[in-house]
């Protein structure tokens, strides 16, 4: 039997009405569950240095928010602070005033 792609959503769909609705009568869906949110201002919560073996440089971590159990998830904002850095570009990729800027920091 050849099914077409809208004969298919159309069953699919009235089985999945079927499944919800058996779900909410037997009561499993009707349960409701009670969350608390907990509100800080930015800059409230101690920052902390990046550990080393994750970043290199200097690098300030701001916790965003910390899940309850048993989630797993947190969030952070990461600064990574300013440094003199220097070229990984291939030499062929520059422009001529990178390459007399480069020329200059080298004769100094």
């Amino acid at each position: 039997m050849d099914f077409s792609r809208r004969a298919f959503l159309k069953i699919a769909g009235a089985a999945a009405a079927a499944f919800a609705s058996s779900a909410i009568l037997r009561g499993q869906m009707s349960q409701r569950k009670e969350f608390t949110m907990e509100i800080k201002r930015i800059g409230s919560q101690p920052s902390s240095k990046g550990p080393a073996d994750w970043f290199t440089g200097t690098v300030r971590i701001d916790p965003l928010f910390q899940a309850n159990a048993p989630a797993r998830a947190a969030g952070a904002s990461v600064t990574f602070e300013p440094r003199r850095t220097h070229r990984v570009a291939h030499a062929s990729a520059w422009s001529d005033a990178d390459r007399h800027e480069w020329l200059r920091l080298r004769a100094t």
